[in-house]
């Protein structure tokens, strides 16, 4: 059967060079600023951050770009942790994805089980599914690495790295 439970979901850490903040200039209460950071940091769900920019919206008004930013860095954040994926790294041409910790068993199986979300996904690397993908092991982490050639450009840069856990998500059977 394969596929992580919902409670395997793990903090992933975002790494990114996107500009992605709360202007002051839009929020001009840092009690209210600190409090809406703390919110989005907590938010565990799509409809919790659709809530989050509803509200934003309704009592600020129409929000800049850095705003929508950090609404799809932790939309990333939150598929990426759904599969159990440690870290996202999406700077310049690159999305880098920290797999599990080596003792993950869930994720990683035996060598038997075919299953196992990481063989399902070094499967479809092999098949060419997965397209622009290299594994590399760096010191003691595994990674993903995706290339992609909208550098510069930060809403197809984040649409690309939802797309491609959208797609890791579909092969690892994730609910």
């Amino acid at each position: 059967e394969g596929g992580i439970p919902p409670t395997a979901t793990i903090e992933t850490v975002v790494d990114s060079d996107i500009e992605a903040f709360i202007p002051d200039d839009y929020i001009e209460s840092d009690t209210e600023r600190v409090d809406i950071y703390r919110r989005l940091y907590r938010a565990t769900s799509e409809n919790e951050l659709q809530t989050i920019r509803d509200e934003l919206q309704d009592r600020f008004g129409e929000y800049p770009e850095e705003v929508e930013y950090l609404f799809q860095l932790i939309a990333v954040r939150y598929a990426a942790s759904r599969i159990g994926f440690r870290k996202i790294s999406l700077k310049s041409l690159a999305l880098t994805i920290v797999l599990p910790d080596e003792s993950n068993n869930q994720f990683y199986g035996s060598v038997a089980d075919t299953d196992a979300p990481f063989q399902s996904i070094m499967k479809n690397i092999s098949s060419g599914l997965l397209k622009g993908v290299s594994l590399k092991q760096v010191a003691n982490e595994l990674q993903l690495q995706f290339t992609t050639d909208t550098v510069g450009k930060p809403k197809e840069r984040l649409a690309h790295a939802m797309a491609t856990l959208a797609q890791l998500c579909s092969i690892v059977d994730c609910r």
